[in-house]
């Protein structure tokens, strides 16, 4: 009786295995083709990331406080384009450069029609932050 019961229970367990491999399997594929069919709306993103205070000398070994993301390229001037608020001139830059904001989120074009973008995130408190001060 001990070794039928024991036969039992080793494939159940083998049946649940086997489930929950065709389910992770299944959410893959899923997934795959989600990412495929949103394609056109995804955009590689070039830029630049600075982690809050891993300039200081003890900031390598501190916890995340927070991070600022610089966008640039393509997707710098998709997100200038798609932005409703004005441009106005940019004195921190003193070259012709105009901004656009949205809450905390900016986007820069040049005179020479570069586009950049920029915010910061605060991972203890989640707030986003503005970026770069003038």
């Amino acid at each position: 009786m001990k070794k039928i019961h024991h036969t039992l229970k080793s494939n159940a367990h083998n049946t649940i295995g086997i489930f929950m491999k065709s389910i992770a399997i299944f959410l893959l594929v899923i997934s795959s083709h989600t990412v495929i069919a949103q394609g056109a709306d995804y955009q590689t993103l070039e830029g630049s990331l600075f982690i809050w205070g891993d300039h200081l000398s003890d900031g390598k070994e501190k916890d995340l406080d927070g991070l600022s993301i610089f966008i640039k390229g393509e997707a710098a001037e998709r997100l200038y384009k798609k932005m409703k608020s004005i441009a106005v001139y940019n004195e921190c830059y003193d070259d012709g450069t105009v901004t656009k904001r949205q809450g905390m989120f900016e986007c820069n074009m040049s005179k020479k029609g570069a586009y950049g973008c920029n915010f910061g995130i605060s991972t203890k408190e989640g707030k986003v932050y503005g970026a770069e001060s003038c």
